[in-house]
Parts: structure tokens; sequence; C-alpha cells
């Protein structure tokens, strides 16, 4: 273990004033090379000490150099070696010149052929951020120059298929431990595939890996990635050494690739790795001592990770990085202090740093682009753009050529689908024809997704073609089998076909249209199946296929927002009784309400906190006459969200003033002298001065009514009519909950809206009773106050805040009502989890509790002494040892999977169970019966009826583990549970009659759920993951029915 101080780093052997002398000594005062210039140095050796500095690989080889001889004075260099200082410039300077010579970017290192990968490329690329694409790309010109000028460290990007994020380690792993000794790589890093990049240098020395690696931020995905590689490593038992280092001089989020491939490249200048580090230096402890990350998945969400590997790395500080390193950062004033702090940097920062500026050779240029990334970010676009463009046009028209039926365009006539079809015999064939068509137009005329048609000038035959291959299009995929329906209606869109806005651009006063259909009629009249139209809506992001929120008018009109839900549920499906999928189906109504709950009017209802605003004006304001107007008075409330509002004039009288349905509403406040009183010492003593005109007070409804005798609540007005309108959509709102709540209680408890919660704890109790709660049927109230009651539960476990122990002369705010309405607090929290502990615990209590949960009417967890029960998601039911502290059961690994008819759970889970407990299997979980039954149906689930997790039991090896499954396979044989499918999905390798087996690298996504149908052997391939499969030795014997083992020769997956 290394010590926190191992020593102070050693002055350097030579100062850089001196290092100067001596270069200048080789040359006899003359360098035969032109050094930048900067305004900021004066003379010629000056210019030099902070070039070296900067180019501090050269200062690092000649210091090196200088090491090998014994100085006679300051000055007293020796002449062997000045001569080899020489040569080593020389050299350096000429393979600067022959590096110049090479291009740093051809079409080949985009690896690009065909005018359809020039396309998706710069499709791909097209990003604020350098993307995997582009370094791809920048990797290969790198090692194009390379293995030109003799450097043998190839470079390569780490990235996998979409479908397995989570196999990026596993992938580099497989590569490092591949390196033999003497080899060298470095990669650039993209942890699950996430938008970030790391960079490797590694080295096997003597068959131990040296690995160092470098992140330009301080992304904490970098501290995942690297625990992860430490697993996999020891795990292979390999010999190696990592260091690393959380640099923190990246302040953008666009080009982390590109700090990256400058510090590979940077590294590579040095012999070896870890030569670029000092020999000694202060470790970052706080890395060292860090045991947990949080990892981003996007705006809102994050995961939160174990770190168990952090103190066996040597963590370096960026100060004690190269000069050229700390050089790269963002900020001058972080570089400045770096420099300050460095032990390898002798020189003036502050100087430094504005030389570093003028090193850019950037005159005019803002301070943000005289930084060293900027500037090469903005080479690498120019670069990459004129690279792709400069043979776009050649390919182009080779592509043209080779699609049959574009020739309608110059003969200006209605492209004729059914000839152009007719020599496709399927139904891939002719999707992918009637694609290439369509993108061949819209790279003819340079369409993009939300561009205005008419601005294009397209002849009309030509807009009819595009909407005619789009329609054709959608009514093939409508009408095709599932696989096809999956690819192209289910999946997250990649095609564009379905995705130009072609009707929402084209009116019909545009162009000729001829009854084109649009893209929502023709979806509507070949997808027949309704619940098939909900999947479709809730997936696409088309604006031509999209299916909005019902549209509410100003103000709402109930007849409006029913006719609207009728045409819905005629279109999409709605039956409350329905046995399969009532719950979806309601859900998909739901959210179709989403909108009205964010209108202005109903958000207003919740300023309670604020209350409602009282106005100091002058009586002639107000104009009270009846033949006049008070428009220009309430129209400035209405425009700085003052509405409703008290007004107190300086004759002593209070009116209150709304809107609704365009029309000004005032009304007076009858208040007694007492009343007067109280409101001026609401304003002090100089109530009339400008100040309080413009600063209004506020009052919460309660004081209202104490103070003036009114609720806001009750008067005509915005508020009253808004509460009305709630009041209506609530009821509708708690049709489709009900049926929710009914067949997924937790579930549906999600879907109610913390809104009221908020709007009912600050509402007056009766003011709430007589315009909501008297518009609600008993089991609807019943159900409205369930569902508060939950929701408070949640915002109360959720708060920061201390809990104060209610008071037992007073009820709360939900107790009161539950009682009014005699509704129990055990009925309105009949699905509170609880976790109940008992004692004991059998196979019998595994499948006494399995069974009990299919009802939907209890969904407890339970704990027993060894093991604890609990339902997923409605979907599946846990089994997990007591005895797993410490184990990360979620972490990333190899699952097995037993096909188990769905008629034959019952029948098959005391098995399992009793073979779990007996040999202390950590977890396992278990379809419930309803979902199992839903999957019969799905190729990428059926076989998945039960799922053992081999990270629940991280102490087991194949052995075991086929140990234990061939007591499961035996025992379900003697009992004759049926398997589901004789046939696993191809994302799984079969192992037995009932046994088959995967990894979560590629069968889950971010959230855990099933993503992709994965050939298992091209997935485990794809993540390197092969030199790691534990039951490669074992295989199925379709004689037997059983496990086999497999000799060392049949070790080959292609033939299993």
């Amino acid at each position: 273990m290394q010590t926190k101080f191992e020593s102070m780093p050693a002055e350097p052997s030579l100062s850089s004033m001196q290092i100067t002398k001596l270069v200048l000594s080789s040359y006899k005062g003359k360098l035969p090379f032109k050094l930048p210039p900067s305004k900021n140095l004066e003379t010629e050796e000056d210019n030099l000490a902070y070039w070296l500095n900067y180019k501090s690989f050269l200062k690092y080889k000649i210091e090196q150099l200088a090491g090998q001889y014994k100085m006679t004075g300051e000055d007293g260099f020796p002449e062997n070696l000045k001569s080899e200082v020489k040569k080593f410039l020389d050299e350096y300077i000429e393979l600067k010149e022959k590096k110049k010579k090479l291009p740093k970017l051809v079409l080949n290192d985009f690896a690009v052929t065909n005018y359809i990968e020039l396309r998706s490329k710069k499709e791909k690329m097209n990003s604020h951020a350098v993307t995997p694409e582009l370094t791809r790309a920048l990797l290969g010109g790198l090692n194009r120059i390379r293995k030109a000028i003799g450097i043998p460290i190839p470079l390569e990007e780490i990235t996998t298929k979409d479908y397995a994020p989570q196999g990026t380690i596993y992938k580099l792993a497989k590569k490092i431990r591949g390196l033999k000794p003497g080899q060298r790589k470095q990669f650039v890093y993209y942890h699950g595939n996430m938008n970030h990049a790391v960079a490797f240098d590694v080295e096997n020395r003597d068959g131990t890996l040296n690995i160092f690696c470098f992140d330009s931020s301080q992304d904490e995905k970098q501290l995942e990635a690297i625990d992860l590689l430490i697993d996999n490593l020891e795990k292979s038992k390999v010999k190696f050494e990592i260091k690393a280092c959380q640099a923190n001089i990246q302040k953008d989020d666009n080009n982390c690739s590109v700090f990256s491939i400058l510090a590979l490249k940077e590294f590579a200048k040095y012999d070896h790795v870890f030569d670029f580090l000092p020999e000694k230096y202060e470790e970052d402890e706080k890395l060292k001592k860090q045991t947990r990350a949080s990892i981003s998945l996007g705006l809102t969400s994050n995961r939160d990770v174990t770190l168990r590997n952090m103190g066996k790395v040597r963590w370096i500080k960026v100060k004690d990085m190269s000069t050229r390193i700390i050089s790269m950062g963002q900020s001058y004033d972080e570089m400045k202090n770096n420099l300050r702090d460095s032990k390898q940097f002798d020189l003036d920062a502050e100087k430094f740093c504005e030389v570093h500026k003028d090193y850019m050779q950037i005159e005019k240029a803002s301070q943000n682009e005289k930084k060293l990334v900027n500037r090469k970010r903005r080479l690498i676009d120019d670069r990459s753009k004129k690279v792709l463009a400069e043979d776009e046009k050649s390919l182009f028209e080779k592509h043209l050529e080779s699609i049959p039926g574009l020739s309608f365009i110059k003969e200006n006539k209605d492209i004729n689908l059914n000839e152009i079809l007719q020599d496709k015999k399927t139904v891939n064939e002719k999707l992918e024809l009637l694609e290439d068509l369509f993108l061949a137009i819209i790279d003819i005329y340079n369409i993009k997704r939300d561009d205005d048609f008419q601005d294009k000038c397209l002849p009309n035959h030509v807009l009819r073609a595009m909407l005619n291959l789009r329609n054709e299009f959608l009514t093939l995929v409508c009408s095709s089998d599932e696989d096809i329906k999956s690819k192209y209606l289910f999946t997250p869109i990649k095609r564009p076909i379905l995705s130009f806005r072609l009707d929402s651009k084209l009116s019909e006063s545009q162009f000729e249209r001829d009854n084109i259909p649009r893209a929502m009629s023709v979806l509507l009249s070949n997808l027949l199946d309704r619940s098939e139209r909900r999947k479709f809506f809730r997936k696409f992001p088309s604006e031509d296929l999209r299916l909005g929120p019902v549209i509410f008018g100003n103000p709402i009109k109930e007849s409006e927002v029913r006719e609207q839900l009728e045409e819905i549920a005629d279109k999409f499906g709605y039956d409350k009784n329905a046995t399969d999928d009532a719950f979806s189906q309601a859900e998909f109504m739901l959210e179709k309400l989403s909108a009205y709950l964010s209108r202005e009017e109903t958000y207003n209802l919740t300023r309670y906190t604020t209350g409602t605003p009282i106005l100091i004006r002058k009586e002639s304001e107000l104009q009270l006459s009846s033949n006049s107007s008070n428009q220009n008075v309430i129209q400035n409330l209405a425009k700085d969200k003052k509405l409703p509002a008290y007004v107190y004039t300086d004759e002593g009288n209070v009116y209150y003033l709304d809107r609704w349905d365009n029309r000004d509403l005032i009304s007076k406040i009858t208040i007694n002298q007492s009343q007067q009183k109280k409101i001026r010492e609401l304003f002090g003593d100089e109530i009339f001065t400008n100040d309080n005109r413009d600063k209004p007070r506020y009052i919460g409804n309660n004081e209202a009514i104490k103070l003036l005798n009114h609720n806001s609540f009750n008067e005509a007005g915005s508020r009253k009519e808004t509460l009305k309108m709630l009041a209506f959509m609530l009821n509708i709102e708690l049709d489709y909950l009900g049926v929710m709540y009914e067949k997924d209680k937790k579930r549906a408890i999600t879907y109610f809206d913390n809104y009221y919660l908020y709007l009912f704890r600050g509402m007056p109790s009766k003011t709430f009773e007589e315009t909501v709660l008297s518009q609600l049927s008993d089991t609807k109230k019943k159900l409205f106050f369930t569902l508060i009651k939950h929701r408070e539960d949640l915002m109360n476990s959720l708060s920061n805040s201390e809990t104060i122990e209610p008071s037992t002369s007073k009820p709360s705010f939900i107790t009161t009502f539950l009682s009014f309405f005699s509704i129990s607090s055990k009925d309105s929290n009949e699905d509170a989890t609880t976790n109940n502990s008992l004692k004991g615990g059998d196979e019998n209590s595994v499948v006494t509790y399995y069974e009990k949960v299919q009802s939907e009417d209890e969904r407890n967890d339970k704990s027993f002494t060894n093991f604890s029960m609990f339902t997923l998601n409605s979907q599946w039911v846990v089994y997990k040892k007591s005895n797993l502290k410490g184990v990360d059961i979620n972490r990333s690994d190899w699952k097995i999977n037993l096909s188990i008819h769905q008629d034959d759970i019952v029948k098959a889970l005391p098995i399992i169970a009793k073979i779990a407990l007996d040999n202390n299997l950590g977890s396992f979980k278990v379809m419930c019966k309803k979902y199992a039954d839903d999957c019969q149906n799905k190729k990428t689930m059926k076989g998945r009826e039960i799922v053992i997790f081999n990270s629940a039991n991280p102490g087991f090896d194949a052995q075991k583990f086929i140990h234990i499954l061939s007591k499961i396979e035996k025992a379900l044989k003697e009992e004759k549970v049926r398997n589901s499918t004789d046939t696993p999905p191809r994302s799984n390798r079969k192992l037995g009659y009932y046994s088959s087996y995967t990894h979560d690298a590629w069968t889950n996504d971010a959230r855990g759920g099933i993503s992709a149908d994965i050939p298992f052997e091209e997935a485990v391939e794809e993540t390197g993951l092969i030199e790691n499969d534990p039951f490669i030795g074992y295989g199925y014997d379709g004689l037997s029915k059983s496990i086999k083992s497999i000799q060392p020769d049949q070790n080959n997956l292609s033939k299993l």
C-alpha cells in the first residue's frame, strides 16, 4: 500500500534556463527552427525557455540526457551531451516535417465506401460534442500517421453496439488483457456508451499491465469504469498497476474526446506508460477513500454505485502532470495555479499563460478561442467537414445510379409505385427500396426534417411522390408481422421516412395533393389492433403521427371534453372491464387529460402560500359608473398575474376584482370601521404612498374570510369557475384511476398528481366540501382520499425537515376528512407496504407468498428469518437471502433462466425454493402468473419464467452453479414439470432441458428491462465477455436432455 507522501519531488537536475542554455550551446547560438513569436517575451533565450516548457516532452528528454553527464559548472556542458541534444532535436524536427506532409484526415479514416455510409456518418457526427463516430475517424487518422512515421502504439475507440452499453468495460478489459509483453496500446473509452470519454494508456511491461487513465473533467463515470476494470483484472488473475488522474481542466461539456486524444498523443511521445509522471508525488487521498459515485443518466436522473477499489489506484493530481497537459486547461486562472504548484515548472506562471495565448496565433480571438483545446476542436471540425465534402458529390452520383425508379423526377410525372415494387418479393425488400427512394429525394433537394417545403420550391409531382412513398411504407409496416412492426413502429425511431413533417408542412393550398391521405389516416386504416395503436402513440415522436392530449377550450366545456374522450376511446379502445389490459387502457386515457392541470387558472388555485393580493388605489381609478369600463385596471393586474385581487381605495372601500371568459368582474365588499382599521394596520400609517401602491400585501383565504367576510372560492370569477371545472375533470380522472387502482394499486398511486395535495391543503375545508366533494360518489371520495393519503405519506418521507409529532387534540387535515366521510385510515392505507418479520420460512412460505400476491390485493413485502420476498413492477416475485450484506446484487453479471410452463410455475416453485434454501442460493425471481401468460407470445421473454442471479453468489464458481442447476433439472423432471419452450431466447445459450444463461450486458437497459433480441454468439463477442463465460465448458445433451461437460476442443460457441 502506498503512503500519502512517498517523498517530496526532487528538484530537477537542470533549471529551465539551464536547459535553454544547453540547447543554444548545442546549436552554437543559432537555432535551426523558428520559435512561435510572443509579444510577452523579449529575448530568444526567454522565448526558448517558455517554448520548451510548453513542449514539455522536449524538456523532459533533454533533462533525461543531461542526467547521464556530470556538469562542471552552470554552463559547463560536455560536448558529448550537446551532441546528443542536437541529434535528438534534429530528429524531432525531421519527424515534425514528415508529419506535416501527411494529411490529418482522409476519407478512409471514416471507413466510408459509399454515400449511405457517408450520410450516416454525417448524421451521427452532427453534434456539439465530438461523437464516437468522429473520434473513431480521428484515431484512424492518427494510426495511419503513426504507422507512417514508425510509432508502434495503436489507438482504439471503445464503445459497443447500442444493445450492449454495459459491455464497454468488458470489451476494454479484454483488449487490455490481450496485450503481450512489450506491447502498448491507447484507448479513448466511452463508459456505458455514454457521452463522456476518458483516455487509457496501457503497456504490458515484463508481464505486468501498466495502466494510466486520464479524465479531463471530474466525471464519476471514470471512477466506476476503473472500479469495474480492477474487478475484471483481479478476477482474471493478471498482474497490473493502475494510476489515474481526474484533471478537472475541462470546463465545457463538448470536448472530452478532444482532451483524451490530445493527452494520448502527448503520452505516446514517452517510451513507456508512467514515464510522463514524476517519480515522486503526493497522492489525491480524497479519491483513494471514495466509496460512492453518482452516474448521470440524463438531465433528471442518476444512478448510485458502490466503489470498492479506489484505494488500489495511485491517484495523480493535475499539478504533477506535465506542463503540456496542464496547458490544455480551459481556465487560465486554474492553469496559473496548477503551474505555480507544479514541481516540474520553474518559470513565471502568469507570464506562461500570456505566452500560451500568443502561441495560438489568433490576434483578434476571444479569450475562449485562445485555449488550446478549443482551437484544436475548430481545426477538427473544419477538417472533417472538408474531407467528407470532397467525395460526397461523386459518391452521391454513384448512389443515385444504383436506385431504380428515380427517373420520374426528370420525366415530370407522378411516381408509379406498382411498377417500381413489382420485382421485390419480400416486404423487407419493398420497405428498403421505398426508404431509399424517399431519402434520395431528401438528399437531391437538400431537405431537412423541419424545412418549409414551399421555400424549397419542390415540383408538385415530387411532393406527391414523397407522400405516396411515406404512405406505402406505413401501409406495408402496419399490415406486416410482429418483427417488422417492432422494428419500425415500437422501437425508438431511427428511420427518418416516418419522421419528416409532410402533412403538417404541406397545406392543401400549396400544391395539388390529389386526395393523398394523411399519415394518421393511413395508420388508423391499416393498424387495426387498438392495443398496437396505443403502443405506437406512446413511443412515436413524429409530428405527422402524434396523438396529442385532449384540447381544452377557454373556458372548458364539458360536452367538448367528453366528445374528445369518446373519440379517443373509439379509435384506441377503452373497456374498463377488460381482462388483460384494463390498466394500460385506462392509463392511456388518463394521459390524454394531462394538459388541464398545467393551465394557468388551475395552477393559480394553489397559490395559497402567498394568498390574494390587496392593492392600494384611488377610488377614481376604478371608474365605478355604470357606463365606464374597468378594463385598464383589471387588464394591468391580469398582465402582472395579480388577479384575482382585493383593492382598498382612498375612500375606505374594498372591491374584489377578477376576470373570467373575457369579462371584467368587480364587486364591492362591505366592511366596518374595525375591519378598515386592520387593513390600514396592514399597510402602515402612510397607507397611500407610492411605495404601498407598488408593493401589494397578500392575504390568505382563511384570513380573508375572517377579516373581510369574503370567500374568493365562492365569488363569481376565476376561482369558482376553475373549481367547477376541476371537479368535473377530477370526476373523469377518478374513473380511470379507479380501474388502474383495482388492477395495480402501487402503480396507480404514482399517476395521482401532487397538485391535489397542495390544493386541498390550502383550500378552506368547507369550500372543498361544497365545490369538489359534493360532485363525487362515495366510492370516488374514498379512492380520492386513499390516493391523497399515499401522496401525503410520500411527501412526508421525502421531506428533509424535522418530523413533528401530530397533536392528539387537533387531527390532521387528511384525518379530518377521512373521519367526515367515514373512511377509516386503514381503508386509505390498505396497500401501504409493510415489512412483516416472520420466524422460520421454508419452500412452502415462498409458494404461499407467491400465490397470495397474484390477487393484486396483497403486495406487502415479507421477511422471514433467512430470506425475504417482495414484488417487482407487478410482474415478478423476488426471493432474496437475508445474509447478502456487502453483496451488490444489482451489478451487471451473468444470469440463469429457467423455462417453466406458465401453468406449472406453482408446481415448480417449491422444488426450486427448497434447492435454493439448501444450497444457499442468493436470489431469484419468478414471473407472476398473469405476466407469464402475457410473455408466451414474446420471443424475447418466453423461457425466462424464473431468473437466477449469479451476482447474488459472488463466491460460487461455474461448477457450483452447474451442481445446483443439475439438481433443479432432475427434480423438475421427476415431478413432470413442463418447460415453456425447448428453444430459449436468442440472447441466451442453452444448458439443460429447462436452463439457459445470458448476461445483463446485452439484455438489460439502464432501467433494468429487456431491451434487445441479440444472438448470444454475437453479443458475447461484441462485449468481450466470451473469455469470461463461466459456462463455456458446459452445454446441452439432446439425448439425455440434460447438462453435459464439453471437452476443451469443443469450446467453439459457433458449434454449440
